[in-house]
């Protein structure tokens, strides 16, 4: 649903800085009372705690930023199926950074949602045509993926030190921080123009992407607390036959059974995982 919002919002000609910017702006209150329901430890925390809060915070907004990118490029159809491609990432992240190791039968789902995401790039054929997708669109999606899944071990490391409470906390207002210093930036280095009307300006689709992305990384800290990265991110498979169907009943995008059949074995290696990971 967020990732369909984020295209909906791009295709209308909202720029980056001011989406990520206001949706960060609208979890910003939600994300302090978090920190503060229930007696967080807060300055209590380590500063190792600090240090891998912040770096996923700032690793996940540059990677966010990234990932729009990509969407602005990208069919939401394709899009979202190369998410299979993280659990690749977060199994490598994982073992050389967290020590952790899946089973073998999870290991087999894992690289089965990886399969999945091979037989889009290799057989769509409005990939290789450039047909609502092009190339720098996949190379700006791995790359957003590769930084998003190492912000991933530095949030873990934080959860693992303060607790999920916190580090949520901490991973909104450092990417509120990020957002706001880049968007100042990009002011200044920009000539004046008389502004540009757009769907931003409106509470309800922001303010509903900021509920959502808020809900969405609050249930991800959770994830991550209890599983290996790995898992995790192959959990988020399961969204991926709602985002081909989306794809192509909001925004016409094509070889739709294909991507179908695809999302469905991404989705397969998901439910290994789950029955023997």
């Amino acid at each position: 649903m967020a990732s369909a919002l984020q295209k909906w919002e791009l295709n209308k000609g909202t720029d980056s800085s001011t989406f990520w910017l206001r949706t960060y702006f609208w979890m910003l209150p939600a994300g302090i009372w978090v920190v503060f329901i229930g007696g967080s430890p807060g300055l209590q925390l380590p500063t190792t705690f600090w240090f891998a809060a912040v770096v996923a915070g700032v690793l996940d907004a540059i990677g966010n930023r990234i990932l729009l990118a990509s969407l602005r490029r990208t069919d939401l159809s394709v899009f979202g199926p190369l998410n299979a491609l993280r659990p690749v990432l977060a199994l490598l992240f994982g073992g050389l950074f967290l020590n952790e190791f899946p089973s073998f039968l999870g290991l087999c789902g894992v690289w089965i949602t990886a399969a999945g995401a091979l037989l889009i790039l290799t057989h769509d054929t409005s990939i290789r045509l450039g047909k609502g997708v092009d190339q720098l669109g996949i190379l700006l999606r791995i790359i957003g993926l590769a930084l998003s899944t190492g912000a991933a071990v530095f949030l873990k490391q934080a959860i693992l030190l303060g607790g999920t409470r916190s580090t949520l906390g901490i991973w909104i207002a450092t990417g509120f921080l990020f957002h706001f210093v880049w968007s100042r930036v990009e002011a200044a280095k920009t000539p004046p123009h008389p502004p540009i009307k757009t769907s931003s300006g409106r509470f309800p689709s922001l303010g509903l992407h900021a509920a959502l992305f808020f809900v969405l990384q609050g249930l991800t800290v959770q994830v991550l607390q209890q599983n290996l990265l790995a898992y995790s991110f192959a959990f988020f498979q399961c969204s991926i036959v709602l985002q081909v169907i989306v794809g192509r009943v909001a925004f016409a995008e094509p070889a739709f059974l294909r991507r179908l059949i695809a999302s469905v074995i991404m989705l397969g290696g998901t439910l290994l995982i789950v029955w023997k990971g």
